[in-house]
């Protein structure tokens, strides 16, 4: 009986003093010396000092654009041609580097010029699940107000615009390209450089009308290039040096296998850095480890599929036919594969209405001339090694849905792998070195 009362004397005793505010329970993040989720939010653009500053790849694109205002406002004033296109992989950090880049455009003074930047994806109409357009008149607004506001420029400014691919197809809230570079030419008499930028998913993707219009706008291209090894780390431990060292949380075969697995680009470092936080954070409540181990890591990159991704970026030069996953990657299955994240892209940025997400074996089979069976042929061990998901069609249930989860690994990995083969014509400014991590120079 007295056990029973000291341990409910010291019960009473620990609700005390913890609702008198005694005790002071810390967060999952606080126990490793962070205020908050260090890899969770876009913190760079805010934060000069977490922010990556490309020194090399600024330098290329203000040339870029040096090259665009002399071609404008000095060679030959009457050419169309005189506007950028810069395109990159998704979660390459393009638009983040334009931003910082307009930010901080009054220490640069590029002749005179002013620089703006928009955001065209907040200009979309919003759509509930049915594909019914939920306002008739918010969107618009921003279009109008970003048409009024040109009138305060008395100087030539250079215009960012993300999300140019939004303007190919137009929308209720979206102009298309032509209205819009009518409208900018009327109200801006001093004249201005276009910058346009885009996924090269998207530019690959187009169709020959659509790229053939995209084209009478822009002549010049330029190619956001991914992080190196070197700007990956550089990156990861700025984000963690408010908490104690790094590599007591991290060890070094850790971080190294985080980076080898991002392929160069920050969004899926920053993921993958966050995945192995939390697992480490359940380790520390349930078994009071410490630090993640490289063999931990290695099932996290098994567990969200990074090594299949992996395997694919590391079969685009490769002929080993005795690699059963290259051999597997016959070039028809190549296109399927480019086939089914084309059209995701397209859906998602051209048709956003439409609320399919994938194409169905029946239209693939349609696609590439072959029936049924022959597709499902093809398709099997594209199934198998889940490089495809599989669903249903919401509006044919007997049919097969084929798609890539669109934030995925996988999903990265395969854009990787279409671009390179899409995109390699000296026309678009792209490189393979400039593509691929480990072809990266450590800048």
């Amino acid at each position: 009986m007295s056990e029973k009362k000291s341990l409910f004397q010291k019960l009473r005793d620990d609700l005390r003093r913890s609702s008198s505010g005694q005790l002071h329970r810390k967060s999952s993040y606080e126990l490793f010396g962070f205020e908050r989720d260090p890899f969770l939010s876009p913190r760079d653009l805010f934060d000069e000092n977490l922010f990556i500053e490309r020194d090399m790849v600024l330098s290329d694109l203000v040339k870029a654009l040096g090259a665009c205002c002399f071609s404008h406002f000095q060679a030959d004033s009457s050419s169309p041609f005189r506007h950028l296109l810069l395109h990159g992989l998704r979660g390459s950090g393009k638009s983040s580097m334009v931003q910082f880049l307009t930010r901080n455009w009054d220490q640069i003074d590029l002749h005179g010029f002013q620089s703006v930047y928009v955001d065209l994806f907040s200009w979309q109409a919003p759509f509930n699940l049915d594909g019914e357009i939920l306002s008739s008149d918010a969107s618009p607004i921003n279009y109008d107000r970003f048409l009024v506001s040109l009138a305060s420029f008395t100087t030539p400014i250079i215009l960012f615009v993300d999300g140019i691919d939004l303007t190919l197809t137009g929308s209720f809230a979206i102009p298309r390209l032509g209205e819009l570079f009518q409208a900018l030419n009327s109200r801006l008499p001093h004249g201005f450089i276009f910058v346009g930028l885009m996924s090269s998913l998207g530019l690959a993707s187009l169709s020959s009308d659509l790229r053939q219009y995209l084209f009478s706008y822009f002549s010049d291209f330029f190619f956001y290039p991914v992080f190196s090894r070197l700007e990956l780390r550089d990156m990861l431990l700025k984000r963690m040096a408010g908490a104690r060292s790094p590599f007591e949380l991290f060890s070094t075969k850790t971080l190294d296998l985080i980076i080898e697995n991002s392929f160069g680009l920050p969004h899926l470092a920053l993921f993958l850095a966050k995945v192995c936080l939390d697992r480490l954070i359940l380790l520390k409540r349930f078994e009071g480890t410490d630090k993640l181990t490289a063999s931990l890591t290695l099932r996290i990159l098994e567990e969200y599929r990074f090594s299949v991704a992996k395997q694919l970026i590391e079969s685009l030069d490769s002929e080993d036919e005795s690699d059963s996953f290259i051999a597997m990657l016959t070039p028809k299955r190549k296109e399927i594969l480019a086939a089914v994240l084309f059209e995701q892209y397209r859906a998602r940025h051209f048709f956003s209405d439409a609320r399919v997400d994938g194409l169905r074996n029946s239209e693939l089979a349609d696609m590439f001339l072959v029936n049924l069976s022959t597709m499902n042929y093809h398709l099997k061990p594209l199934l198998l090694s889940k490089l495809l998901s599989e669903g249903k069609h919401p509006q044919d249930y007997r049919s097969k849905l084929l798609s890539f989860e669109w934030d995925s690994p996988i999903a990265f990995a395969a854009e990787i792998y279409i671009v390179y083969h899409h995109l390699r014509d000296k026309t678009f400014a792209l490189e393979p070195a400039a593509l691929l991590l480990s072809r990266r120079t450590e800048d």
